[in-house]
């Protein structure tokens, strides 16, 4: 992502993969992307093996 699209932060995200984050950036510009897992969509899921769908 550039540089130019994080304004101090953006919106939190919902990755279909499986995982939610946000995107700051700390006083010297350093960028900081806190993730957190969750679980996959529906269809996103449905590609993985049964038994391996990550909670």
């Amino acid at each position: 992502m550039p540089l130019a699209d994080v304004a101090g932060c953006i919106s939190c995200l919902f990755q279909d993969f499986g995982q939610r984050h946000f995107i700051t950036s700390d006083p010297n510009g350093v960028l900081i992307d806190v993730i957190k897992p969750i679980p996959p969509s529906p269809e996103f899921a449905a590609q993985y093996a049964d038994g391996a769908v990550p909670a």
